[in-house]
C-alpha cells in the first residue's frame, strides 16, 4: 500500500522531531555532566584552599601555643628560685613539679637569679603600656555613656601623638578590637580633628577690673 506525499513528509518531520529531542536530551546530558564535573573541580579546590588555610592557622597557632607555654615555664621556674627564701616549701613544690632530668634536685642549690639588662625590651613595655592605657580609657568612655562591653560598636578612634608608639598601636590593632569589642580601630596624629576650643571670660574677674 503506497502512501501519498503529504503522509511521507509528516512522517519525515516526526523521525526530525524525534531526532532532535533526543539530541536535546543527549546534549542537556552531557551539559549536565560537564557542569557536575565542573562543580567536583570547583569543590575539591575550595575543599584544598580551605585546608590549606585551616593547617596553616594550626601552624600559627601551636607556634604561638608552644611560644607561651615556654614563656610560662621560664617565669615560673625562675620565680620558684626568687621565692626559694621566703616560702621554701612552696617554692620547693612548685621546682619539683617543673623540674627537668638535667636539673637539680632541688630549688635551693641553685644559684639565685641575676638581672639580665639585655633580656629587657623597654620598647615593647612602653609599647604595652600605651595599649594598657587606650583599653583602660576605651573601657571608661563605655561606662560613662553606658554601652556595655558585649555591645558591639563600629570603630574606636585612637589620638596619639606619638609616632612610635602610634606605630605600634597600629600593628596591635587586633587587641584593642578585641578588649573593646568594636569592628574597627582608626587611628590619628592629631587631636584637633576630635577636640573643640571654646573661650569663655571669667565674669567674676572680669567685672571686677572693667
Amino acid at each position: 500500500m503506497s502512501r501519498s506525499a503529504a503522509e511521507i513528509e509528516s512522517a519525515f518531520s516526526e523521525q526530525i522531531a524525534a531526532e532532535r529531542k533526543q539530541g536535546s536530551r543527549a546534549y542537556k546530558r552531557v551539559l549536565r555532566r560537564s557542569l557536575q564535573r565542573q562543580q567536583t573541580r570547583e569543590h575539591k579546590r575550595g575543599s584544598f584552599r580551605f585546608a590549606a588555610l585551616v593547617l596553616t592557622l594550626i601552624a600559627t597557632a601551636v607556634g604561638v601555643t608552644i611560644a607561651m607555654f615556654e614563656t610560662l615555664y621560664y617565669v615560673l621556674v625562675e620565680l620558684s628560685k626568687i621565692a626559694a627564701p621566703f616560702i621554701p616549701f612552696l617554692s620547693e613544690a612548685i621546682y619539683r613539679n617543673l623540674r627537668l632530668s638535667n636539673m637539680a634536685q632541688s630549688v635551693h642549690l641553685l644559684a639565685y637569679p641575676q638581672y639580665h639588662q639585655e633580656s629587657r625590651d623597654k620598647a615593647l613595655e612602653e609599647g604595652m603600656e600605651g595599649l594598657q592605657l587606650v583599653v583602660s580609657l576605651g573601657h571608661a568612655l563605655r561606662k560613662e555613656h553606658k554601652l556595655k562591653v558585649r555591645q558591639p560598636l563600629p570603630r574606636a578612634h585612637v589620638v596619639c601623638t606619638d609616632a612610635q608608639l602610634l606605630n605600634f598601636l597600629c600593628h596591635q590593632d587586633h587587641l584593642i578590637a578585641d578588649e573593646l569589642n568594636v569592628k574597627e580601630v582608626q587611628f590619628h596624629e592629631k587631636q584637633v580633628e576630635f577636640v573643640k576650643f571654646t573661650i569663655r571670660p571669667n565674669f567674676r574677674v572680669l567685672v571686677k577690673k572693667v
